[in-house]
């Protein structure tokens, strides 16, 4: 069914806000697609995003949770060192974070909760490998809990669902519902780049099922050649969002970033608003959100051995 062509409504002052009801629980099928050179490695998972009542600070709370098994290439990782960079993962959640007014990752917020966690992954991993490399890993995942800094700095820096469904969009637009921001992703995380310059278009009029989109198109800003004494690096970002009519969540994320120094490095996410099991969507938002859905317990990576997809949250 066509959606009514009214024009998109902001808030007082032409400001995009987030509408999110404490309280109420999405979850997400999650796409991560990596490509450098002959090799495509694909992540596939679920996560379940909580808003929660906002802390002393009058920020907002989120609680994100794993749902079922990560899959990386459609299998469950098989090399010792992916598995223990992977279950020892497992201790980041569920998370819960703060995030800023317009929408942005501030800081973890149950640091506490999980170091707590952390002895009986420990036991767990200790009785199921052992060797150098256990004790190896173990130590560096103690040295990285033991500081809550280093905790958000790993996050940041690592996990592209974080960074890319917990982003600055929620903010004053001008009178064209245009804008333009500077964002980093992991793809850009070198001493040579800055991020992302991105012009931003808030579309006036809603799409044919009645969801607002928002699309992003940025080119990649590094430091001066002068100060790198190399080429600098180039690469694009593309990303169209569509969010919920009235309360302003993300539906659905498709996000493409390339980085290009030597080799080309290419980063595509997809973020997809799954319906509960039983249920539809509201609104008119029928199939077409859930056709890029992981399904179930859904995950993996191929190609030439290289730093893993856990691997990465330690480096």
């Amino acid at each position: 069914m066509e959606a009514e062509n009214k024009p998109v409504l902001l808030d007082g002052g032409n400001v995009l806000r987030l509408k999110w009801p404490p309280g109420q629980s999405l979850r997400y099928g999650v796409r991560l697609t990596f490509e450098e050179e002959t090799a495509t490695n694909e992540v596939k998972y679920e996560v379940q995003v909580t808003r929660l009542e906002p802390g002393e600070d009058h920020l907002a709370r989120f609680e994100v949770r794993r749902i079922g098994e990560v899959f990386v290439n459609e299998t469950l990782p098989d090399l010792v060192a992916d598995q223990l960079a992977y279950e020892a993962g497992k201790v980041f959640y569920p998370l819960t974070i703060a995030v800023s007014r317009n929408g942005a990752f501030e800081a973890v917020c149950n640091h506490q909760e999980i170091v707590s966690r952390w002895p009986a992954i420990r036991e767990r991993i200790q009785e199921a490998y052992e060797g150098e490399l256990t004790g190896s890993y173990l130590e560096r995942m103690e040295k990285l809990l033991a500081d809550q800094a280093s905790v958000q700095t790993a996050l940041l820096r690592n996990d592209w669902f974080l960074q890319s469904f917990f982003s600055p969009i929620y903010k004053k637009y001008d009178m064209n519902n245009t804008g333009e921001q500077l964002f980093s992703f992991p793809l850009t995380r070198g001493f040579d780049v800055l991020g992302y310059q991105t012009a931003e278009q808030l579309e006036k009029l809603p799409n044919s099922f009645g969801a607002i989109e928002l699309l992003h198109e940025g080119q990649l800003l590094a430091l001066e050649p002068d100060l790198l004494h190399v080429q600098p690096p180039e690469g694009s970002y593309q990303a169209r969002y569509v969010l919920h009519p009235r309360h302003r969540h993300i539906i659905s994320l498709a996000a493409d970033h390339s980085y290009l120094q030597g080799r080309i490095t290419i980063a595509k996410v997809r973020i997809n608003l799954l319906p509960e099991p039983g249920s539809a969507f509201d609104e008119d938002f029928g199939s077409d959100l859930a056709a890029d859905s992981t399904g179930s317990n859904l995950l993996v990576i191929d190609g030439p051995r290289r730093k893993s997809f856990w691997e990465r949250l330690f480096n």
